[in-house]
């Protein structure tokens, strides 16, 4: 059984001293890599009930996700589920690395995202899942060239931006939508890659690498 641990804030979002813990009545493979991605775009949101999901490997090793207390009456009243939280029919490899990000949907007024998720198959190579825009409708599958060919050793990191309740203006600090820190990190032949989502062209470019010493 998974659990949270969080720590407690105030009403004006001030963090305390105080922590909680949260069973969230997920069910994971023993090490199955986790992978937390914000489901609005509204840090008051983010910050309380239903506010992530996470990505994580069944006993069964298939990928699953989960909303944190979306059913839960405590939610916010104008949180609005983003995606559907059943998704393909994958097999992961044991302790496959998982990674995801979220970016904030272009023009929509319910302060929803888009998400990303990145996962290692067992031929190395790095699979993209991507959310729709509809509960209705099914998540989107690729194998873009430019994360192919990983080390079998990787593991994944995407970069979700800061959100605040307010910024030192006093101005609500949403998460953006895509933009040039829409980037992603991986091994490949022993150095550090960095790709970027160019969400207008719709792929994927290597921007990088660093060797690893």
């Amino acid at each position: 059984m998974l659990c949270s641990l969080c720590n407690g804030i105030e009403g004006n979002y001030k963090p305390t001293a105080n922590w909680a813990t949260l069973e969230l009545n997920i069910t994971a493979l023993t090490s199955s890599h986790l992978a937390t991605a914000p489901t609005p775009t509204n840090y008051s949101m983010i910050a309380v009930e239903a506010g992530y999901a996470i990505f994580y490997q069944t006993p069964a090793d298939k990928l699953a996700v989960s909303i944190t207390q979306l059913d839960s009456p405590d939610r916010p009243a104008g949180f609005h589920q983003p995606w559907p939280t059943t998704l393909p029919d994958i097999t992961l490899p044991k302790r496959a690395p998982i990674a995801a990000f979220s970016i904030a949907r272009p023009g929509d007024t319910l302060q929803r995202v888009d998400t990303t998720v990145l996962y290692l198959d067992a031929d190395a190579n790095i699979n993209v899942l991507s959310s729709p825009e509809a509960l209705m409708a099914g998540w989107t599958m690729a194998k873009p060239e430019a994360l192919r060919g990983a080390d079998k050793d990787t593991d994944i990191a995407c970069l979700n931006m800061a959100t605040s309740e307010y910024n030192a203006a006093e101005v609500p600090v949403a998460l953006e939508a895509a933009s040039e820190d829409t980037r992603c990190y991986f091994q490949r032949e022993g150095s550090v890659v960095e790709v970027w989502l160019d969400v207008e062209r719709g792929e994927w470019v290597v921007m990088g690498s660093v060797p690893i010493p």
